[in-house]
C-alpha cells in the first residue's frame, strides 16, 4: 500500500445518532430534543440546511461526554 492510499487510523469516527443513542442509553428522539434544547451540549455535525439535514456525532465527543457524566465511586 502506498502512502498516498493508507487510511489515517488517527481521525476521529464519525457516528450515526442511532449509534450514538445506543452509547448514551436514550433514543433517537431524545437527542434530537437535546440538540434542539441545548439540554446537553454534545458536540455534533450537521450535513445540509434543511430539516432532513443528515446529523452524526464523533465518537470522541460521545466519549467524552459519558466521562463527563461518571458520579460517585470510592475513593482510593
Amino acid at each position: 500500500m502506498t502512502e498516498a492510499t493508507q487510511i489515517d487510523q488517527s481521525v476521529d469516527a464519525v457516528i450515526s445518532p442511532e449509534d450514538a443513542a445506543k452509547q448514551l442509553g436514550c433514543t433517537v428522539g431524545t437527542l434530537a430534543k437535546w440538540r434542539s434544547t441545548g439540554k446537553h451540549a454534545i458536540p455534533f455535525l450537521k450535513y445540509g440546511e434543511s430539516a432532513r439535514a443528515a446529523i452524526r456525532y464523533r465518537q470522541s465527543a460521545i466519549d467524552a461526554f459519558l466521562v463527563a457524566s461518571e458520579v460517585g465511586g470510592a475513593s482510593q
